[in-house]
């Protein structure tokens, strides 16, 4: 791949990189709060339970968000190694290299259009489907 286009991305995935680390930076400064402190209630005694439910939901998102964020950040950092190295832009599956215009929209990706196709992330339906087709599968005729 040309140095341009090299440096094109290199500029992107540094930018993503800062924001990534900004979003885990404020959700560290929240996960440290207790459940009380989160909420900025004096006392959680007359909250009905279903107000505490929706609180430990909104928390528990918030980890999920945290955990795809440092997912990302490491996929962006993966991909800056890989400019260091001269291997940016290449299939780790099959060693073709990924189309410009995929890289334009995924820059972090390692995988070709055809090789994503064959992953578990591109099969369609969620995998948990099967482990409950599995269940009901026993249970129901």
């Amino acid at each position: 791949m040309e140095k341009k286009k090299i440096n094109y991305f290199k500029n992107i995935l540094l930018k993503m990189k800062n924001d990534l680390q900004n979003e885990i930076d404020s959700f560290a400064n929240e996960e440290g709060q207790s459940l009380k402190d989160s909420s900025s209630e004096l006392s959680s005694y007359d909250n009905h339970p279903a107000d505490q439910g929706s609180e430990t939901y909104e928390r528990e998102k918030d980890m999920g968000l945290r955990d795809n964020t440092l997912s990302l950040l490491n996929q962006v950092d993966s991909s800056l190694e890989k400019i260091e190295s001269g291997n940016f832009g290449i299939c780790k599956e099959c060693g073709k290299k990924i189309d410009i215009e995929r890289l334009k929209v995924i820059p972090y990706t390692d995988l070709c259009r055809e090789c994503s196709k064959n992953t578990a992330l591109y099969q369609g339906r969620p995998v948990e489907e099967d482990l409950l087709k599995k269940k009901f599968k026993t249970t129901f005729p």
